[in-house]
């Protein structure tokens, strides 16, 4: 779980949030592990109960979450097609 001020979301640190989930995606992804936003966690903000379990007032803070592992099972490659056949350049 990620949490940052709300007054520092203000400025900007919101959206660090997100470059910092993404930071760990591609990270996690590199080491082999699985990566799955929990989009959910963002709702609990303003939750008493939720925020009081972290020890931060409501309201205060955002928050966003994500799971990180190992798959319980390896899933089947993707067939990709070949990026020339799905892409075109302009110019």
């Amino acid at each position: 779980m990620v949490i940052t001020p709300v007054s520092a979301s203000a400025s900007g640190y919101k959206w660090s949030l997100a470059h910092l989930l993404q930071n760990m995606w591609l990270k996690a992804t590199a080491l082999g592990l699985g990566f799955h936003l929990i989009s959910l966690v963002s709702e609990l903000a303003t939750e008493e109960d939720s925020c009081s379990l972290l020890g931060v007032r409501a309201g205060e803070f955002e928050l966003n979450g994500c799971g990180v592992g190992y798959a319980a099972a390896t899933p089947p490659p993707i067939e990709r097609p070949h990026v020339g056949d799905v892409l075109t350049w302009l110019g």
